[in-house]
């Protein structure tokens, strides 16, 4: 082949063209064509059509087949917002403002639900009814925007059944998977993948529902958390919740919460933080990373007397509350231990 041309058009609108001229395509061979440059101007879903024609050959019998001449792939302009950004789902618009879908198959995807968890709305694929297996269907958030923060984090609410034996390694199961990706989803980093026992929310962990799944209430619903502070610093970023389709039962996310945290500078300086000190029943200790190494908790009053101890072995969350409520007001002492006993503090509080 020396020459052809290609053209494409977007939601059937004015068609774009390339002429290809001056080139030797061998049989079965491929090349990069660079096409004219179109604006979608808003975000929203998009239907691409490309198609070659007019081949020029040696031989000059042309394209003997132009069954394989077209091509139609639908994609997605995404919005932008700023952190935070909250998403129940609870406007009947779907997908939500800014949001984007993509259905390459055109059949069952992502759509609202009218259930939720503490509320009206959430998104969920059908896959009790999908029978094209190996599907892939994605929910995008729009490009979020943020400053200069030290930890960002998404949070959602999920609830998920399987129509099989849930701990099955032979059957494929139905996959919830988080993407996060920095250039509208040509790369991505997967930060959350779970399917089958890990993702259910309901029954025994080794029983199958072989009935429709909808939640039927909070006990059916389960919070997911993911620190995805590896990307503080590098904003804007999209977040993509991608389902992959085994035919299996109904899978729903709701209560969507991204968002950014800046860290006290006496945190990351002393890498530990009591506060407030001045308190009315609970204080906090704060490690800036997680303390693997903390011991014991030790609160005394001003007489030296124990009125609170925890201790630990490697288990300690990074925030953990201190409960003095029925103690008495006046100035108390906490000590925190760790294997390293020079490490030990010690800080006066007051509650009043």
């Amino acid at each position: 082949m020396t020459a052809f041309k290609v053209s494409y058009t977007v939601n059937g609108g004015g068609l774009q063209t390339q002429n290809v001229t001056a080139v030797s395509l061998p049989r079965d061979a491929q090349m990069n064509v660079t096409l004219p440059v179109i604006s979608t101007g808003t975000a929203g879903t998009y239907n691409l059509r490309i198609f070659s024609f007019d081949p020029v050959t040696a031989s000059g019998t042309g394209d003997m087949n132009t069954k394989n001449d077209t091509l139609q792939y639908t994609f997605a302009v995404p919005g932008a917002t700023t952190a935070p950004l909250t998403e129940s789902f609870v406007n009947t618009t779907f997908p939500p403002v800014n949001w984007s879908v993509s259905n390459p198959d055109a059949s069952i995807g992502w759509v609202r639900s009218p259930v939720g968890n503490g509320n009206a709305g959430s998104a969920f694929v059908n896959t009790y009814n999908y029978t094209s297996f190996g599907q892939r269907d994605i929910l995008a958030s729009p490009v979020i925007s943020f400053g200069a923060v030290d930890s960002v984090r998404l949070k959602f609410d999920v609830a998920a059944a399987t129509y099989s034996y849930p701990g099955s390694t032979n059957i494929p199961l139905d996959t919830l998977e988080v993407l996060v990706t920095r250039d509208c989803g040509n790369t991505f980093t997967s930060v959350y993948k779970k399917w089958g026992i890990e993702l259910q929310t309901v029954n025994d962990p080794n029983s199958p529902q072989d009935i429709e799944f909808v939640p039927s209430g909070a006990t059916q619903w389960r919070t997911d958390s993911i620190n995805i502070s590896q990307f503080a610093g590098q904003s804007p970023l999209m977040f993509m919740f991608r389902v992959t389709n085994n035919f299996e039962n109904n899978i729903f996310i709701d209560n969507v919460n991204f968002s950014t945290q800046i860290l006290p500078p006496q945190l990351k300086q002393q890498g530990y933080i009591i506060y407030p000190t001045a308190f009315q029943n609970r204080f906090t200790l704060w490690h800036y990373l997680t303390p693997t190494t903390l011991k014991y908790i030790n609160v005394m009053n001003a007489a030296g007397q124990l009125v609170y101890s925890k201790q630990f072995s490697g288990n300690a969350d990074r925030q953990l509350q201190i409960d003095l409520t029925g103690k008495a007001a006046g100035v108390y002492i906490v000590e925190v231990g760790y294997t390293d006993a020079s490490k030990k503090v010690v800080q006066r509080v007051v509650k009043y």
